[in-house]
């Protein structure tokens, strides 16, 4: 028997980046604020994973619409960390898997800014962590 090819409808390749979302759901069904995790993200969409919480008592499904701010921070090779604000829509929700807590789900992003960008110091001070700009240290 012939086995049938998924087709990915994907419009940009996505990389896998594991990065925190601060989310703002708005549907006409209901509105709620809660965090997740992307799987992968691209300019276009990104897949993201959120653990179940006893005060969720809905999670969204396709044709929701969304806020997401993404906190991007800096890495080997990049001395700035940014903030992505993003409109989005759900285009997927997937259940936890049998034995996981995780649910994941599929955004489409229609527009996204870039508010801020955070230069960081090549040299952080020993004994303290950087919080939010080269000005905001903490011991």
């Amino acid at each position: 028997m012939p086995v049938e090819a998924s087709i990915d409808k994907r419009l940009r390749r996505r990389t896998p980046l594991v990065l925190r979302a601060n989310i703002k759901l708005v549907s006409e069904r209901w509105e709620t604020t809660f965090q997740a995790s992307t799987r992968n993200v691209s300019n276009a969409g990104a897949y993201l994973l959120c653990e179940p919480r006893a005060d969720f008592q809905q999670i969204p499904a396709p044709g929701d619409r969304l806020h997401m701010t993404l906190k991007v921070p800096p890495d080997q090779g990049r001395q700035w960390a940014l903030e992505l604000k993003c409109e989005a829509e759900v285009v997927r929700v997937d259940p936890a898997a049998p034995g996981q807590r995780d649910w994941g789900f599929a955004v489409r992003i229609h527009q996204f800014r870039i508010p801020k960008v955070v230069k960081i110091p090549e040299a952080v001070p020993s004994g303290r962590v950087y919080v939010a700009s080269p000005s905001r240290w903490v011991n």
